[in-house]
């Protein structure tokens, strides 16, 4: 890691600031387990998956599918038509319930509405699907079933149904016996894992083509897969580990378990966490990859052997394969960490071969409506809430590093997307527009692409569930924005329709539209519009009350919050509801400055980062935003000629950045939480 250079003073972060800053973050409170006992005894649920509120899940040794509502404990279970079916996973998709047959040799989907089944038989005998995931309409699913009188050969697959028409498509895998296990579909590629060659595998649908990456650590096993903003997050049950593999790169990192032997299996990533269940180690595991800290909570119920996962609504759904039940663990929004490990970095073998696609059309499907069984939850006997005290592990936060290349003379944008802190700059002595992004697990640099456009002031970067957005003052004192989806691709930019302005814009994310403030061209006025991401049609310009010489900042979250510096020096902010209406301005209640502030949303908590007043010092300021009682300024190490930038909202981010424009003109960046 680069260290601060001296043009920004020291790096060291006393304790008393980590305390000032992170001090409410040390709070220690409960997360809680819940449990509900499935009807049916001895019923052995695999797999998983919450839609609308239901929990859906199979019911392995039983040939049923349940769904559990967890407002009113209410079970219900459909009988699968076949005996024998052995449902394993399960994906809710257009309101149907697919699932994987895995004694019966089908793919299955039931209509909960009406209680109707749906069965399509497999081509080939004993391919024993397992894996599902419903993509566009096809039903994706990997076959690591036996030949029949020759049980070391396996079909090796990867099947695809067309419920419209009832047709198969099946791959071979490059790799013999390879025994495909967990599957997920990005970008329309299928990703899957290797189970018996320590091997991740890719296919292209539309051309057959397969790339693999072979894992370094051998036997590795790796089981359940979860891809997350393009990187692949899968578990390795032999080793105890969970690995992150960059497909772009070939660079994969573990992170051992701190319990031995816990058999980590299914997997899923949500809200910057990778959530985990540990099948012999009776837990709930979660990873924070960008810091290496573990957290993991013990299941109530004894050798339960929790299998899959599901992360709905803040909720981690689990099924309990031996203890017959559906479990829910809530985290406590204090939940702090209990043990760090170090990451090992890694990089994998790649090869890419094409295979031949096999297409089979079965026009014999099986329908039934058999009878529904609803079964309420007695809270007494079948369902109860445990407390777990989360324990606390302090860490400091890292100290400032210089972004490799590049420079700039106006403040640097930042922005946190998919497990990558973006950077967006004016080019120093020149308006071309340049971007960076971080790798916040690794912590290296992607390199300075220049953007199409040009800009005199500093570009605006936001983000929402699945787009990064950025904004520019043009030329031409016009405001442009476009936005780049989750896979990279990025929008041409288009100009809001009207007004002008002679600073940098801000914009945040909030109720499904893309807001902007900006100020006046020529002028203090403080205007707000705001864009239908929908269908990209811009309401009007605003004036809001008040005034600032300086650009205005906005973030969000629950509320849409604006923050100004005043003609006075003082700092203001108000917020917005989701009705539209205002609070009305406020002063922080201590503190000026001479540049824009900048704002930004974090664990409940509003951060305010700015110069100082007449100096190039950095201060950071909080507010609870239950209470609206602001902490008081705190100095960081450094120093800035330029406004501070926090990271800009984001539902998934777990960490706040800054990055400054040092006075030596280089872009540093750190972690403050």
């Amino acid at each position: 890691m680069i260290r601060l250079s001296k043009h920004l003073g020291t790096v060291l972060l006393l304790s008393a600031l980590v305390f000032s800053i992170l001090g409410p973050h040390l709070q220690v409170e409960a997360s809680t387990i819940a449990e509900w006992t499935i009807p049916t005894t001895s019923s052995y649920p695999t797999g998983i998956y919450v839609s609308d509120g239901y929990v859906y899940f199979t019911e392995y040794w039983e040939d049923k599918i349940g769904r559990l509502d967890p407002v009113t404990g209410i079970f219900t279970e459909w009988t699968i038509p076949n005996a024998g079916s052995r449902p394993w996973d399960i994906h809710v998709y257009g309101g149907y319930v697919y699932f994987t047959e895995y004694g019966g040799n089908r793919i299955g989907r039931l209509d909960p509405a009406t209680g109707v089944f749906t069965e399509w038989t497999l081509p080939i005998i004993t391919s024993e699907p397992q894996a599902i995931y419903v993509y566009d309409g096809y039903v994706y699913f990997t076959e690591g079933g036996y030949i029949v009188y020759w049980p070391d050969i396996r079909y090796n697959r990867i099947g695809r149904l067309d419920p419209s028409t009832g047709v198969f498509t099946e791959w071979t895998i490059p790799t013999p016996v390879s025994s495909p296990g967990g599957i997920y579909v990005y970008g329309g590629y299928v990703y899957f894992t290797e189970t018996t060659y320590s091997k991740i595998g890719r296919l292209d649908p539309s051309t057959g083509i397969f790339t693999e990456w072979t894992i370094r650590t051998p036997q590795s096993n790796p089981q359940d897969i979860y891809v997350y903003g393009g990187y692949v997050y899968f578990t390795e049950i032999p080793y105890n580990k969970i690995r992150r593999l960059d497909p772009s790169t070939g660079v994969s990192i573990e992170w051992t378990i701190p319990t031995a032997n816990s058999d980590p299996y299914g997997i899923a990533v949500y809200g910057g966490y990778v959530y985990f269940t540990e099948a012999a180690g009776n837990k709930i595991g979660r990873l924070d990859p960008s810091t290496g800290m573990f957290t993991e909570w013990a299941i109530p119920t004894p050798a339960s052997h929790p299998v899959g996962i599901y992360v709905y609504d803040d909720y981690v759904y689990f099924t309990e394969y031996s203890g017959n039940k559906i479990g829910r663990l809530t985290v406590s929004p204090a939940a702090t960490t209990t043990t760090s490990v170090s990451k090992t970095i890694s990089t994998t073998t790649v090869t890419s071969r094409v295979t031949t696609a096999w297409y089979v059309y079965l026009t014999i499907i099986t329908t039934a409506s058999p009878a529904v069984s609803t079964t309420g939850v007695s809270a007494s006997t079948t369902s109860y809430t445990t407390s777990i005290l989360d324990t606390v592990t302090t860490e400091l936060p890292p100290p400032w590093s210089a972004v490799p290349t590049g420079s700039t003379d106006a403040s640097p944008s930042i922005a946190y997307f998919y497990e990558r802190l973006y950077s967006a700059v004016k080019g120093q002595g020149s308006n071309s527009i340049y971007l960076n992004r971080l790798d916040t697990v690794t912590l290296g640099w992607s390199g300075w692409t220049v953007q199409p456009g040009a800009t005199p002031n500093s570009p605006a970067l936001t983000t929402s569930d699945y787009y990064l957005y950025m904004a520019v003052r043009g030329a031409n004192n016009r405001i442009y924005w476009r936005r780049m989806d989750i896979y990279g691709s990025w929008s041409a930019w288009t100009a809001i329709p009207t007004g002008l302005t002679d600073a940098s814009p801000s914009i945040a994310f909030f109720n499904g539209r893309l807001y902007c403030a900006v100020k006046g061209y020529g002028s203090n006025v403080i205007y707000l519009n705001s864009m239908d991401t929908g269908t990209s049609l811009w309401s009007s310009w605003t004036a809001l009350p008040g005034a600032t010489p300086n650009s205005p900042a906005l973030t969000s979250y629950g509320y849409l919050y604006i923050a100004v510096r005043g003609t006075n020096n003082r700092i203001y902010w108000q917020r917005m509801d989701y009705l539209g209406a205002w609070s009305g301005w406020a002063p922080i209640p201590t503190g000026s400055t001479d540049s824009s502030p900048s704002i930004a949303y974090c664990d409940g908590k509003l951060y305010c980062a700015v110069k100082g007043n007449g100096n190039n010092g950095i201060y950071l300021n909080s507010m609870d935003t239950g209470t609206l009682v602001w902490s008081g300024w705190a100095a960081l190490p450094g120093a800035t000629p330029n406004s501070p930038t926090l990271s800009a909202p984001s539902y998934y981010a777990i960490h706040l950045y800054i990055a400054v424009r040092g006075t030596n003109n280089r872009i540093y960046w750190r972690r403050i939480i």
